[in-house]
C-alpha cells in the first residue's frame, strides 16, 4: 500500500494560500471575461476591490484548511462557489484550469510520493493523472507582437501544462531594448537578418521540429498576428501537440485553441464593474474619512472626495448613478442617506460640503465563523444600511407627530429673511436632534417613499425649487376668495413670505408673474382681485410701488420684484 498524498503543516499553509489566490483570480477572470457565469446578484459586485479579496480568499483558507491531502479539495472548492456561480462555470475552461493549477500545486507540495502506483487504490489526483515531464512552449514573433508579463500569465492560465521554454524571434537591432527585457523574463532570443517575413519564416522552421528536440512538450504557443502562421500550428497539432495560435485582434488578444477549435477574446483593459449602490455608499464613507483624515476637518468638499474615489476605483460617481439612480444627482443621493452623510451648501457658493455623523467599520471580525461566500460579501455590505444599535430611537407613532417635529425643525432653522430651508439640512438637522433616519422612520410608518413624497402629502408644507435645490417652508395658511385677508398690511406679509419662499440670497428678485401664479394656487383668488377689492391700488406694481419694503424693478421681460434693502445704522 502507498502512503497517501500528505503535506508538511508549513507546505499544507503556503498550498492554501496558493489555492486560494488561484481560485480568487479565477473569479476575477470570470467577471471580466465571461460574467454570464455568475450568478447575476453577484455579477456586478467589485471583486476586484481589496475588502472582497480579502474576505474571499479569508473564507476559502479556513474552508480547506481541514483537508489534509488534496484529494477533497475538488468537491470542496466546488461547493464554495455554487453559492457565486452558475452551473455552467463549472462545465467551462475556467473551472477545468482551475483544477490544474490545483493539481500542478499538489505536485510540488507533496513530500512523499510512491513509485509504484496500485491498481487497488483510488485516483489521486483532482484530474486525470498528469504527467511530470509535460511542458509548454512559448514561440514569439517578437516584431509582430509585444507580450507583457501580464499576457504571459494570462497564457499561463489558459495552459495544461508550465510554460517551461519561451523563445523570441526578431532582427534585435531594430528592437530598442526589448531584447533586454525579454532576456531577463528568460527568453531564448534568436537574431535574423533584416528583410520581410525574416522573423516568421525562422520561427516557422526552429518551430515545426519542436516536437524533435522537446518530446516532453505537450503544448505550443504560437504567438504571431501573422496568418502564415497557421501551417506550422497544423505541423504541430498532426504530432499530437495542442496548439494555441495568440494574436492582436483589434485591442483585444484572440487566443485560437486548435484542440477545441475555439477562438476566445481577452480584452488588456478590465471592464469596468458598477458596485452595487450599498457596495458604493461604503466605499464612499471609505473615502470621505481618508479625506478628512488628510486635511484635518470634519467638513470637506463634495468635489475632493469625488476625485478621490474617482482615482482609487477608476470609476466616477456619475457611472454609478447613471446605472442605479438615472437623474440623479449626488447630493441628492448622499440625502437619502441622512443617517451616514450631513450636507451643507452656502447660499452664496456653489461648492458642496459634507462631513459624516459616524463611520463605519470596514474591518473583517476574527471572530466570524460562516464560511459562505454569500454570509462573507452581504456582511460587508450590509453594514451601511444597518441602523447604529448605540443610538437611543425616539418612538414616533404616527404621520401626524411626524409633521409637528418636522415643523418644530424648520422654525428652528428658518431665519426672519429666509422662511424656507433646504430638504438635505431638514434631513441632517432630524438625524442629528433624533438619532434616526428620516427617511427610514417614513417607511416604518408607512407614510411615503422618502422625506419629499411625505412633505407632498402633508398640507402643513409648501415644498419649491430655487436654484436647482429642493427647500421646504411651512404653508401659509389658505383662505378661500381671500377673505381673510382684511387689510393692505395683511396682503404685504404674504408677498413678503412669497418672496421669502421663491428666492434665494443670490438671486432675490421675483418675477411678477411667478408671484401672482403662487398668489393664485394658496388662496384661490387673482392677487390684482384682492388688492382692488381692498382698495390698495389698481393694480399688482401699483400696490408693490406703494409699499416701501418692496423693490420692484423693470426688466425687458416685465417686472421683478424684492425686499427692499434696509438702510443701514450708522
Amino acid at each position: 500500500m502507498i502512503d497517501r498524498l500528505s503535506l508538511n503543516s508549513a507546505n499544507h499553509a503556503v498550498s492554501l494560500d496558493a489555492i486560494s489566490f488561484y481560485a480568487y483570480q479565477t473569479l476575477l477572470a470570470v467577471q471580466q471575461q465571461q460574467p454570464e457565469l455568475l450568478v447575476e446578484k453577484y455579477r456586478r459586485t467589485p471583486w476586484s476591490h481589496p475588502h472582497n479579496q480579502a474576505i474571499f480568499r479569508q473564507k476559502l483558507h479556513a474552508e480547506l484548511s481541514q483537508v489534509s491531502n488534496f484529494r477533497a479539495l475538488s468537491s470542496r472548492i466546488q461547493k464554495f462557489l455554487q453559492p457565486l456561480l452558475s452551473p455552467a462555470f463549472f462545465e467551462s475552461g475556467f473551472f477545468q484550469r482551475l483544477l490544474q493549477q490545483l493539481q500542478k500545486t499538489a505536485n510540488s507540495a507533496v513530500v512523499h510520493r510512491p513509485s509504484v502506483i496500485s491498481a487497488a487504490e483510488p485516483e489521486l489526483s483532482l484530474t486525470s493523472v498528469v504527467a511530470e515531464s509535460g511542458i509548454a512552449i512559448l514561440l514569439l514573433d517578437a516584431e509582430n507582437l509585444q507580450i507583457t508579463t501580464k499576457t504571459e500569465k494570462l497564457l499561463a492560465n489558459i495552459c495544461q501544462y508550465p510554460i517551461q521554454i519561451k523563445i523570441a524571434f526578431a532582427n534585435w537591432r531594430n528592437m530598442g531594448k526589448q531584447d533586454v527585457d525579454l532576456h531577463n523574463r528568460s527568453y531564448e532570443l534568436i537574431h535574423v537578418p533584416a528583410g520581410k517575413d525574416s522573423a516568421d519564416v525562422k520561427m516557422a522552421t526552429v518551430g515545426s521540429s519542436i516536437f524533435i528536440h522537446y518530446p516532453n512538450a505537450r503544448e505550443v504557443l504560437v504567438c504571431s498576428s501573422d496568418r502564415v502562421m497557421t501551417h506550422l500550428a497544423t505541423t504541430l497539432q498532426t504530432h499530437g501537440l495542442t496548439v494555441y495560435l495568440v494574436r492582436k485582434q483589434a485591442d483585444n488578444l484572440a487566443i485560437f485553441n486548435s484542440k477545441t477549435g475555439q477562438t476566445q477574446l481577452y480584452s488588456p483593459k478590465p471592464l469596468v464593474v458598477i458596485p452595487s449602490l450599498s457596495e458604493f455608499i461604503l466605499q464612499f464613507q471609505e473615502v470621505v474619512q481618508t479625506v478628512q483624515a488628510s486635511n484635518g476637518t470634519q467638513w470637506i468638499k463634495l468635489s475632493s472626495a469625488s476625485q478621490i474615489f474617482h482615482k482609487k476605483y477608476a470609476l466616477t460617481i456619475s457611472q454609478v448613478l447613471n446605472r442605479h439612480k438615472p437623474g440623479t444627482k449626488i447630493k441628492d443621493l448622499l440625502l437619502e442617506y441622512g443617517n451616514i452623510f450631513a450636507i451643507h451648501q452656502r447660499p452664496d457658493e456653489s461648492e458642496i460640503y459634507i462631513t459624516l455623523f459616524k463611520s463605519s467599520s470596514l474591518e473583517i471580525q476574527s471572530g466570524e465563523s460562516e464560511t459562505s461566500v454569500e454570509v462573507a460579501v452581504n456582511s460587508l455590505v450590509e453594514k451601511t444600511d444597518a441602523t447604529d444599535p448605540e443610538q437611543e430611537i425616539l418612538p414616533i407613532n404616527s404621520p401626524e407627530e411626524l409633521e409637528r417635529l418636522l415643523v418644530k425643525i424648520i422654525n428652528s432653522l428658518a431665519t426672519p429673511s429666509r422662511s424656507s430651508i433646504l430638504l438635505r439640512d431638514l434631513g441632517a438637522k432630524f438625524h442629528k436632534e433624533y438619532g434616526q433616519s428620516i427617511n427610514q422612520v417614513i417607511k416604518q410608518l408607512q407614510a411615503g417613499a422618502n422625506l419629499s413624497k411625505f412633505l407632498q402629502s402633508r398640507s402643513a408644507f409648501k415644498l419649491v425649487n430655487i436654484a436647482n435645490e429642493d427647500r421646504v417652508a411651512i404653508a401659509l395658511p389658505s383662505s378661500p376668495k381671500g377673505a381673510e385677508i382684511t387689510s393692505p398690511e395683511e396682503l404685504e406679509q404674504i408677498v413678503i413670505s412669497i418672496i421669502d419662499q421663491l428666492t434665494t440670497a443670490v438671486n432675490p428678485y421675483l418675477p411678477l408673474s411667478n408671484l401672482g401664479t403662487e398668489f393664485q394656487k394658496l388662496y384661490g383668488e387673482s392677487i390684482i382681485l384682492t388688492i382692488q377689492r381692498l382698495q390698495a391700488g389698481t393694480s399688482l406694481t401699483k400696490f408693490l410701488e406703494s409699499r416701501d419694503i418692496f423693490d420692484l424693478d423693470k426688466t425687458g421681460k416685465g417686472y421683478r420684484v424684492a425686499k427692499a434693502s434696509l438702510p443701514s445704522k450708522d
